[in-house]
């Protein structure tokens, strides 16, 4: 799911894609070329059951 959804954003936009914190390597921004405005942060978010 998620290389499809970074797929579908680097397809449809005009991006710049970081991964700007070393101890969160599988974490991922991407930003507007012409603005280098942020618009979406992709990050591993666990699933806890209480």
């Amino acid at each position: 799911m998620r290389e499809e959804i970074e797929k579908y954003i680097k397809e449809n936009y005009d991006v710049l894609q970081e991964y700007p914190w070393n101890e969160y390597p599988n974490y991922t921004t991407f930003k507007h070329k012409n603005n280098k405005k942020g618009f979406a942060l992709i990050m591993d978010v666990p699933f806890k059951k209480y």
